[in-house]
């Protein structure tokens, strides 16, 4: 079965229990500049800010969001030990 979209390692746990899955990466960099225009997009407080300022204003959500949003901990600051050890389950199966 297939099943595709934005969702967290655990969202696949929850729906499906064990599974193998796989996950591709974008690039980082790209990666932050869209979800900055992203941002700048959906939310009207951004309408007439920089992506510069957006970026100091979020960036402490967009470090290692890619890592956090694999982890399910995407609005936390700050990643945990047991994060980076759901991590590591999620990379090595």
């Amino acid at each position: 079965m297939l099943f595709n979209g934005h969702y967290t390692f655990l969202h696949g746990e929850q729906i499906f229990g064990k599974f193998r899955g796989f996950a591709f990466f974008r690039e980082p960099v790209k990666r932050t500049i869209s979800m900055l225009y992203h941002f700048q997009r959906m939310n009207e407080k951004y309408n007439n800010v920089s992506i510069r300022k957006i970026f100091d204003m979020k960036k402490n959500q967009i470090f290692n969001g890619q890592t956090k949003y694999m982890c399910g901990n995407f609005k936390t600051l700050k990643l945990k030990k047991e994060n980076l050890n759901l991590l590591w389950k999620i990379l090595i199966n």
